[in-house]
């Protein structure tokens, strides 16, 4: 009987602790993460690959070592709670269609040696992939392994094999594209010669395509302003989360699995569905804005859940584009103001943009209407077009690269006489939630006080959402804070 170390983990944290293993190698290949049922379903066991003795279940006695074994550094080694045995079967079939793909594609490479068994190639695979049609996206550190390492040169050495061994994966994971994922640099310059200048849009210019035509590589936006052209010549690909389409050029713009949750909350979230059917019954209808769009993660929630107009800010040209073709596939009518590229100055552009917006409002079939600007510049259309907006009472705030004084922002859009909620999205320790949750509260109360709506202002905090961890000890997580304005 073979045994492995399995961490027992708060299932909030798993995410941190896989992806330690992962960088590591000492993420085992096949056993899945699995409940520890033991301990109730808050905690789960992430299995590793570092071979023990004890029986399975058996819980171990030096766990500091083992994890010093597994690399395991004193900032996450504080989210396990526990070490103990888990049995590996001795033999196996492929568990996944990936996997089998990649049986398929060592196969059709035809390599005259392999550095070690195909059976172990497959064993210290990573479990985690994702396939947005039409393409395989493979996690950053899928050949990190130094015997997968091996394979990888020899793959670079031979035109052919290459070409057989992707075309094989490709054909087993019906798909026409691969591409290996990358973290967000810090960087979207691309010239040598250029300053620095933060990605602030968050492009993923290092991702790496390995296999089929990704469109032309264009430097990011702001070095490069893509027109019409280029949009046409790009490769997309859409995923459905929630019974939502999304789109997206993945060479030029982020995607985010993980908020998969928040956006599904949104669709029945009590404050939403309240809103849409008051606008119902008394014939306004209501509005959301997001003023961190993006290519429309959550705007299209908005919209499913019955708001009659939702607006949308962001700077990125690619996540526009994306949100319309996006809504396209969703069935929605957008309509979307480039500002940032019309930059509208004389009388007579001004006022032709103007009549655009109104009519777009005031179109029952228009319920997305997005603008391509900084979000700084939302107040200036809200205002200019209130008595014809229906009750704004939602605002959707993001996070990038911060918040800033978005919330701001939010507090002026929300209607005056109804109020409503604003959804802070922020990225904090998870030992600080609460706090940073009251911290917004006062801020809010206090910036709420100065404009001077309604003889006094009610601020509270409904609800703290954890959408997911993104780090050790840090977590995304979604402040709901209503804000109503009282009148006497």
């Amino acid at each position: 009987m073979n045994c492995v170390y399995g961490l027992i983990v708060q299932n909030v944290h798993v995410k941190t602790v896989k992806n330690v293993l992962e960088e590591n190698h000492f993420l085992h290949g096949y056993l899945k993460i699995r409940p520890d049922n033991s301990k109730g379903l808050q905690q789960s066991i992430v299995p590793s690959t570092l071979k023990c003795d004890a029986a399975p279940n058996a819980q171990a006695q030096d766990t500091n070592s083992i994890l010093e074994a597994l690399g395991i550094q004193s900032a996450t080694s504080g989210l396990v709670e526990d070490v103990v045995a888990v049995e590996v079967p001795d033999v196996r079939e492929p568990t996944s269609t990936f996997e089998t793909g990649m049986m398929l594609a060592l196969e059709a490479a035809n390599f005259q040696a392999l550095p070690c068994s195909l059976a172990e190639l497959i064993n210290i695979l990573p479990k985690s992939y994702s396939v947005y049609s039409p393409m395989l996206l493979l996690p950053f550190h899928a050949f990190s392994h130094p015997r997968w390492q091996a394979i990888v040169s020899m793959l670079e050495s031979d035109v052919r094999r290459k070409d057989a061994f992707f075309a094989a994966l490709a054909a087993r994971m019906s798909v026409t594209r691969i591409a290996i994922n990358a973290i967000i640099p810090a960087s979207n310059i691309s010239s040598t010669e250029a300053e620095d200048v933060e990605n602030i849009l968050r492009s993923p210019t290092n991702l790496q395509p390995i296999y089929g035509d990704f469109g032309p590589k264009l430097p990011a936006y702001p070095e490069y302003s893509p027109c019409s052209t280029d949009y046409a010549e790009a490769f997309w690909v859409s995923t459905k989360q929630n019974k939502i389409h999304q789109c997206w050029a993945p060479r030029y713009t982020m995607f985010s699995a993980g908020n998969v949750t928040e956006k599904a909350r949104l669709l029945t979230l009590s404050s939403v569905t309240a809103a849409v059917d008051l606008g119902k019954s008394n014939g306004t209808g209501c509005a959301a804005v997001d003023l961190f769009a993006g290519i429309g993660y959550f705007a299209f929630s908005y919209v499913k859940a019955g708001c009659a107009k939702v607006l949308c800010w962001d700077l990125n040209p690619w996540s526009i584009e994306g949100l319309k073709r996006g809504a396209d596939l969703n069935r929605s009518v957008v309509q979307v103001f480039d500002f940032e590229q019309d930059r509208t100055t004389n009388d007579t552009q001004v006022q032709r943009s103007d009549g655009r917006l109104k009519t777009a409002i005031q179109d029952s079939a228009v319920t997305l209407i997005a603008f391509r600007e900084t979000n700084q510049n939302a107040m200036l259309r809200i205002e200019r077009f209130r008595s014809v907006l229906p009750p704004i009472r939602h605002v959707n705030c993001g996070t990038l690269p911060t918040i800033g004084e978005a919330w701001k922002t939010a507090v002026q859009a929300l209607d005056l006489q109804l109020g409503g909620h604003i959804h802070l999205h922020e990225t904090c320790a998870d030992k600080e939630t609460t706090q940073r949750a009251n911290h917004y509260v006062e801020l809010i109360l206090q910036y709420a006080e100065t404009l001077q709506r309604g003889d006094n202002v009610e601020v509270q905090l409904e609800h703290i959402e954890t959408v997911k961890s993104i780090g050790p000890r840090l977590l995304h997580v979604v402040f709901d804070i209503r804000v109503a304005f009282h009148w006497t």
